[in-house]
């Protein structure tokens, strides 16, 4: 019977970890892009996402010069560095509601926001 009861809370814990994993996650987009001649910015400049919530964040360089996008404050999340017609994704959970900065770690004047909103 303990046998039963132990290999029952494994499959539990199996199940609640596999419906974690497929869980919906918002996906969104962010392009680097050449805005004047040897400048460089972000496409859009500014995101926007739903609190508590998976994300996937995919980075593109469309440009001619290597890019590294950093999510600033409670996100944390460093990409790697990116060459011309390169692609990155980074994973995380949306903090509080507010404006979390973006930046390039390669390019110190190119920056966004992702904004997190509450209820949608």
């Amino acid at each position: 019977m303990l046998l039963l009861g132990a290999t029952i809370v494994v499959l539990l814990a199996a199940a609640v970890a596999w419906a974690g994993w497929l869980a919906p996650r918002q996906t969104l987009r962010l392009e680097a892009r050449t805005i004047a001649a040897d400048a460089y910015g972000f496409a859009p400049a500014e995101l926007t996402a739903p609190a508590d919530t998976p994300v996937r964040l995919t980075f593109f360089n469309g440009t001619d010069a290597p890019h590294a996008l950093v999510l600033l404050g409670p996100i944390d999340r460093h990409g790697q560095i990116l060459y011309p017609d390169q692609a990155d994704s980074l994973e995380f959970t949306t903090p509080a509601a507010g404006s979390y900065r973006f930046v390039c770690n390669v390019h110190e004047n190119m920056s966004g926001a992702l904004v997190i909103v509450e209820g949608e």
